[in-house]
């Protein structure tokens, strides 16, 4: 679980090696501070409201996220955006090293000849697309938007790099939080989280924060859920 990210992360600070660092220039410190402590909130809410409520299996469950993790958010961080300016992917290593990065990333994780494509016994094809497609949206591009584009870059200001990774990684962990999926408590279903979702958070953070190239991160973040679903699409196709 922890080789491909930590290959990704080694590649990342090696592509390139003398890269300038882009770091968040910040006009209103404590108008980003507020802005931090502001997205914290509706990071601690998502988990508070999905765990209360238990609708992480309807479609409930990607509005409350809308809502809280992009529409709120967006309104809070629109009012302060004169006070941070963040580097764009106007460089050309800023595309073509995440692409390696992101490449044997999925290699490793996803793709590897010893990894099995997976099966979804019983589930309509049409509703597979849809949940696939909406998982897509609210969490490849809603969750960047939120835990690396908006809360990790102004952390970032306030924290320095690893400080603003380590938070918004954090914060991205717990999110994943409900149930007891791993069948031991609530002790290890923690540890669970912050192993394995945390370590991919931390990946995308280190790869948001060194080339700020966000389609290419979210790019990722949809790979690293939606390649079972295709995987399983394209072999069906191959076998039938």
């Amino acid at each position: 679980m922890l080789v491909p990210p930590l290959v990704a992360i080694a590649l990342t600070r090696a592509l390139p090696w003398s890269a300038t660092a882009l770091e968040p220039m910040v006009s209103n410190a404590r108008a980003i501070r507020r802005n931090v402590m502001a997205l914290l909130v509706c990071a601690v809410l998502f988990p508070l409201v999905i765990g209360i409520t238990e609708i992480d299996d309807s479609a409930w469950y990607f509005l409350a996220k809308v809502v809280i993790l992009v529409g709120i958010p967006a309104a809070l961080v629109w009012r302060s955006r004169r006070n941070i300016k963040i580097a764009h992917h106007r460089l050309a290593w800023q595309w073509w090293a995440p692409i390696v990065v992101i490449a044997v990333w999925m290699i490793l994780s996803q793709a590897s000849p010893w990894i099995t494509v997976p099966t979804f016994p019983g589930v309509d094809l049409a509703y597979l697309l849809a949940a696939a497609m909406l998982t897509a949206l609210t969490a490849g591009v809603g969750e960047e938007l939120f835990y690396r584009y908006w809360l990790q870059t102004r952390a970032e200001a306030l924290l320095g790099r690893w400080g603003g990774i380590v938070l918004a990684s954090f914060a991205f962990a717990i999110m994943h939080l409900g149930g007891d999926r791993q069948g031991n408590g609530l002790l290890v279903e923690i540890a669970a989280v912050i192993i394995v979702q945390g370590s991919f958070g931390i990946m995308l953070g280190y790869l948001w924060s060194k080339y700020r190239n966000l389609p290419l991160v979210i790019a990722a973040h949809i790979m690293a859920n939606g390649y079972a679903v295709f995987a399983y699409l394209i072999t069906g196709q191959i076998s039938g």
